[in-house]
């Protein structure tokens, strides 16, 4: 199935597409693996209208909702900052905060100036303990009591990144690793942001459906050199925030200094970078369908500047009730994701990949 806009025809990336509570998400063609047979399927994806299909097809095409609301309409709302505080307070009672079990599929892509340098595709098991993240854990290293993983099919894995110490410090030596997993780390930090002193606070109600309301913000601190901008869809009924897509610009901040693995000294920097988060209702609680963060980061070493990105989704795509704490086979979270997996554990399957991403793959 091939997702595309249907007023300019481009492939949607991130498109959310919902099959017996069973979720999908398209690629960076827009495209995703669904059965002929398949039936009853929603295709939603942010800032677009929903559309539900009583059969498979091979296109389809989503109107979207904002770009065809006139200027008029557009109008300021006071209440990002408010809302943000209200959500993040409280989260427990209005996400699924119970252990939980996920069969997801993790993707991980790393470039390394200009060229993909790591792809990872993999089955997962994800346990967690109530759906959040957890600083007082994360502080003493103890993943394990609130998220555990494991990469029990390698879908495709392949890195061509050279081995060095450096390998990986974009994303997996940073707490936000574990952090963006949840979306309650997102609001923590977003609520820490709107209550600095200097904080500027704009937003904007660009389309309202029903009880769906999508607001744009942005956030910038003078003093931190931070820009946020974004937007999230609001249900005004439940009082939840069901989507997010957040930028984050922080270019005219200093890097910093660090030291990897072998004890050299460095200087890191993450320029920008964007998050998404999308959940789905089940019953009166709403359960994570997607978690995806990327971004933009240069190192000075020796000097000479390297620049990269890292790219890592979380499709959510199975839940079940869990009445066990933890998994039998987990991961090492205090280890860089790759050291977890055995040698010759690749087992290639028929993950739709990007045309991109394909050659990368099949190069030599």
């Amino acid at each position: 199935m091939r997702v595309q806009d249907a007023v300019d025809g481009k492939p949607i990336i991130h498109a959310r597409i919902l099959v017996d509570n069973e979720v999908f998400y398209t690629n960076d063609d827009g495209k995703v693996p669904i059965s002929e047979n398949a039936s009853n399927i929603e295709v939603y994806a942010g800032n677009y209208d929903k559309v539900l299909l009583k059969n498979f097809v091979t296109l389809v095409k989503l109107k979207p909702r904002v770009k065809n609301i006139k200027e008029v309409q557009i109008r300021n709302y006071n209440n990002v900052a408010n809302l943000i505080k209200s959500v993040y307070k409280k989260y427990g009672k209005l996400y699924y905060t119970k252990p939980s079990i996920y069969n997801a599929i993790y993707k991980q892509k790393n470039t390394r100036n200009d060229e993909i340098s790591m792809l990872l595709v993999a089955d997962i098991d994800l346990w967690t303990l109530d759906n959040m993240y957890h600083p007082i854990y994360v502080r003493r290293k103890d993943f394990d009591s609130f998220v555990q993983a494991d990469l029990h099919k390698i879908k495709y894995y392949k890195s061509i990144e050279n081995t060095t110490a450096f390998n990986g410090s974009s994303l997996d030596g940073s707490k936000d690793f574990i952090g963006d997993m949840f979306f309650n780390y997102t609001l923590y930090k977003l609520d820490k942001f709107v209550r600095l002193k200097d904080a500027k606070v704009d937003g904007k109600i660009i389309d309202e459906d029903g009880d769906l309301i999508t607001i744009s913000f942005k956030l910038f601190s003078p003093k931190y050199k931070v820009t946020n901008t974004g937007f999230f869809v609001y249900n005004k009924a439940d009082k939840v925030i069901t989507h997010l897509e957040m930028n984050y610009d922080q270019g005219d901040v200093k890097p910093f200094k660090t030291i990897n693995e072998a004890d050299e000294e460095y200087r890191y920097m993450t320029t920008n970078g964007e998050v998404i988060f999308d959940f789905y209702k089940l019953n009166d609680k709403y359960l994570p369908s997607f978690a995806h963060t990327s971004g933009e980061y240069y190192m000075l070493y020796d000097d000479q500047k390297h620049t990269g990105t890292f790219n890592r989704e979380i499709t959510f795509s199975q839940f079940y009730k869990s009445d066990i704490k933890g998994l039998t086979n987990k991961i090492d979270f205090g280890k860089k994701l790759w050291k977890n997996i055995p040698s010759g554990e690749v087992k290639a399957t028929s993950v739709l990949l990007s045309e991109e991403e394909r050659r990368f793959i099949e190069s030599k």
